[in-house]
């Protein structure tokens, strides 16, 4: 009964803290929400703590040094070099390499925890940081006083990339790209869409291991954040339908052909409705 009290628990911080307006959001407050969440136990206050500590060491160190790329110079060897942050090559899709407090105890993590970790210690700071969310990796732009962007990559221990890199790594997923959707996906996301692509990369590492109730509670946290996403709603009823809420399946999938009546999955949802149609009446 107390790991279910905690879930809850959890789930209505998550809620609460998603309400705030987007700039006063505290991002990792909310990572570790959706950590306490999947986990049990108590909220990681630790996690927080140990993000104090760093703040605090950096702080000293920083002290008098106005040079902007001693700065980052400084942060990338306390954060990479000193405390061991780097990327976790070796069980890259770990669910636990999503979960905040996780990530501070082991220091190791996918790009955008590690990139949330660097943020986090950025803002405390007063730096000008933001995250870049770039197709399938994600960094951290360092905005210097004379409008410089200095791309930050704490997944490989901070090396910097070039905007030349980011351009590239843009084109080789999207082939494509008007100069207009380029600008877009090197604008800093809000936290809140930064808090729903952690859920997504959660989403993906449990259904690969056919994990379909964790699953759930992050499609549910991502719709909490942003509830107009159709195909959330589509994944909430197929996952559904996978732990035997047919009703509730049905439910969320004729609201996606709804919101999207010309969705290419359309066809084979309408399939897939109708085995669960008369397999609920086979029940009755």
């Amino acid at each position: 009964m107390r790991a279910i009290s905690n879930a809850r628990d959890a789930r209505e911080l998550f809620k609460q803290l998603i309400t705030l307006p987007d700039a006063d959001l505290p991002l990792a407050k909310a990572a570790l929400a959706i950590a306490w969440e999947d986990q049990g136990g108590g909220y990681p206050t630790a996690a927080l703590q140990q993000l104090d500590q760093m703040v605090a060491e950096l702080a000293s160190r920083l002290r008098g040094i106005n040079d902007e790329l001693q700065i980052i110079a400084t942060l990338n060897g306390y954060l990479f070099t000193e405390l061991g942050f780097r990327g976790n090559v070796v069980n890259y899709e770990d669910p636990l390499n999503s979960y905040l407090d996780h990530v501070l105890a082991g220091r190791v993590g996918i790009p955008i925890t590690l990139s949330v970790v660097y943020l986090e210690v950025g803002w405390r700071l007063g730096l000008p940081v933001s995250g870049v969310g770039l197709p399938g990796h994600f960094l951290v732009r360092y905005t210097t006083a004379d409008a410089t962007e200095v791309f930050i990559d704490p997944f490989h221990r901070g090396r910097l990339w070039t905007r030349d890199e980011c351009l590239h790594r843009i084109r080789s997923v999207h082939s494509h790209t008007t100069p207009a959707q380029i600008h877009a996906l090197l604008q800093a996301p809000t936290r809140r869409m930064i808090i729903v692509r952690m859920l997504r990369n959660l989403k993906h590492d449990f259904v690969a291991r056919s994990q379909f109730r964790p699953a759930l509670a992050s499609v549910e946290r991502i719709l909490l954040v942003e509830p107009d996403l159709s195909e959330e709603l589509r994944d909430r009823g197929l996952l559904r339908s996978h732990l035997g809420d047919l009703h509730g399946a049905l439910r969320d999938l004729e609201r996606y052909v709804q919101r999207v009546p010309h969705a290419p999955d359309l066809a084979e949802l309408r399939r897939y409705a109708a085995v669960m149609t008369e397999q609920l009446a086979y029940n009755n």
